[in-house]
């Protein structure tokens, strides 16, 4: 058998297994981050003791917020340091929208938390697109305001500063967002 093949069978065998994980089956941290987009890192920042889905998506949006609010703090660090400081106009001005998007993400992820934590089982359609909307905002508010921090050519520093939190917040976002669609949405639903 080629390693083509090969790869293509323990891909499919895989995807099969974890198909057959009902949301409420208890399993390692390793199985269910085979269903996230980073499986190594999903497997670093989860528990390491057995869970179902609902319980690893609650740790993981309650996790994101704490993230959240420990980037928001960070940016309001560098914003009061920075004013008094000769940073560019332009930059402080991405700290600002960094500011805002940080606390637009907290009150997703807080709305987000406060429905999952209320329920282990689909949720209906409407209420998934919704959740899953918030969820999804926050990684492209993540983008913008690194966007914005690089396009401040005097902000190296504070950029440099900022772009790891931003970097790992983001990876625990995209596990957020993989282990409620998991868990909490309905696989016939059309849900982005």
């Amino acid at each position: 058998m080629g390693k083509k093949k090969l790869t293509f069978l323990i891909l499919l065998l895989a995807s099969q297994a974890l198909a057959e994980i009902t949301p409420n089956t208890s399993v390692s941290p390793g199985t269910i981050c085979k269903s996230t987009p980073d499986p190594s890192y999903c497997n670093s920042v989860l528990p390491p003791q057995n869970g179902n889905v609902y319980d690893y998506g609650r740790f993981s949006v309650r996790k994101s917020l704490s993230k959240a609010t420990n980037f928001l703090n960070l940016v309001n660090r560098y914003l009061q340091i920075q004013r008094r400081s000769s940073l560019s106009t332009p930059a402080i001005h991405a700290l600002e929208d960094c500011q805002s998007l940080a606390e637009l993400n907290i009150d997703f992820l807080s709305s987000s938390f406060e429905t999952l934590n209320r329920t282990t089982r689909l949720l209906p359609t409407s209420q998934a697109d919704d959740i899953q909307t918030l969820l999804s905002a926050i990684l492209t508010n993540q983008q913008t305001c690194l966007e914005g921090l690089q396009a401040t050519a005097s902000a190296w520093r504070v950029r440099n500063g900022l772009s790891v939190p931003l970097s790992n917040d983001t990876k625990l976002y995209s596990v957020s967002l993989a282990l409620f669609t998991k868990g909490w949405v309905p696989e016939n639903a059309n849900v982005t």
